[in-house]
């Protein structure tokens, strides 16, 4: 097998089998559960698992998604590793899978969150990647609306407090977390006590420009963090916010996204319910579920591990048991530095095989300190 789509899918097709063994990150779970299903629909058998020591002993068509194949694979085993800089690997195989079958809509969708996750979409002009045309084409078929605004979680949907309070990517250093400095600095900018009836339209309106100024600018002063990283946030929290018609579902997509990084970080193993995402929108809405009860609690514990981390302490969790969460709100708010993320879980400390990846360390040492989860001791 090579690394392109057409070698995959021929090998795929001739041996009638596959397996996928995807990075923990949630673009390349959602490739790897888009994958499979759409094979799986053309009666090649798929099966995905996250166990990397697989390619030292498989005589079985595997290929890795963003891992690098380890020297000691069998020649079964292949790499696909996406680096590119305007689209996800999400929508890389969504586009290579186009050109034989047809893909679903509500694949596109989980591509288009891969790409938001992957911040494929900053600035002005948007997605610049093949997210950018799947996105358009689910707008010209009714399934998507666009908007110009904050990217709260929960925009236009949820309170202001709220909004503002659940937020952890990007990450709001005093705020996110802290229902009491949120009411706090509302009610401060507002010059009122009854703050809890504000709402999206209270801080961005297109016709009242200066609105939406008055409050970023409140905002970058109650940040709790230097200078350069309240710039980033401020140019990442202003953009494109997008909704998605899934059948009468209507999902925001920061909030969707938001449930799906707060899922992975709840169990060992809900990693492997995320690559079965494209299976059946159920999946979806019963995370989405699972959020909506956990968040409140999740947000304020999350805020008080990131303010452990960045004062060089150790993050001891009660509810989370994958650091996967941390690191993507660290690596959103550029924080991210040659020491690996980590948390304390039941007595250990554990980081991710991503994490070894990033820092330099080579597959080899990767294999000797994680388990079958890309679950990391150090």
């Amino acid at each position: 097998m090579e690394k392109s789509i057409p070698v995959l899918i021929n090998t795929a097709r001739e041996y009638g089998f596959l397996r996928i063994i995807p990075l923990t990150d949630i673009d390349s779970l959602i490739a790897a559960s888009i994958l499979a299903r759409n094979l799986g629909e053309h009666d090649i058998h798929t099966v995905i698992n996250l166990d990397v020591k697989t390619c030292l002993e498989t005589d079985e068509p595997t290929i890795l998604l963003n891992i690098p194949k380890p020297s000691q694979a069998k020649k079964w085993c292949q790499e696909l590793v996406w680096d590119k800089q305007d689209s996800s690997l999400s929508s890389y195989i969504v586009t290579g899978l186009e050109n034989y079958w047809i893909v679903s809509d509500y694949d596109k969708i989980l591509a288009i969150l891969a790409g938001i996750y992957k911040e494929r979409d900053l600035g002005k002009e948007g997605f610049q990647g093949t997210e950018k045309k799947f996105l358009q084409e689910l707008i010209d078929n009714d399934k998507a609306e666009i908007e110009f605004g904050f990217r709260f979680w929960g925009w236009r949907k949820r309170s202001l407090v709220e909004m503002i309070t659940r937020t952890l990517i990007p990450f709001l250093p005093g705020l996110t977390g802290e229902r009491g400095q949120v009411l706090a600095f509302l009610k401060k900018l507002f010059n009122t006590e009854s703050v809890e009836s504000l709402n999206s339209s209270s801080i961005f309106l297109e016709e009242e420009p200066e609105r939406a100024k008055k409050f970023a600018a409140a905002l970058y002063e109650a940040l709790e963090i230097d200078e350069n990283t309240r710039k980033t946030i401020l140019l990442k929290l202003i953009g494109f916010t997008y909704y998605f018609y899934i059948g009468d579902t209507r999902l925001e997509s920061f909030e969707t996204l938001g449930s799906l990084i707060i899922y992975e970080s709840l169990e060992r193993g809900t990693v492997n319910i995320l690559s079965n995402l494209s299976l059946d929108p159920n999946i979806l809405y019963s995370i989405i579920s699972l959020y909506d009860y956990y968040i409140d609690m999740l947000a304020n514990e999350i805020s008080h591990g990131i303010r452990l981390w960045l004062s060089g302490r150790s993050i001891d969790t009660d509810r989370i048991e994958r650091p996967d969460i941390y690191v993507d709100i660290l690596r959103s708010l550029g924080l991210l530095n040659q020491k690996p993320v980590s948390i304390i879980s039941n007595g250990r400390s554990i980081t991710v095989l991503r994490e070894l990846l990033r820092i330099g360390k080579d597959i080899e040492y990767a294999l000797s300190v994680c388990d079958e989860l890309q679950l990391c001791k150090i």
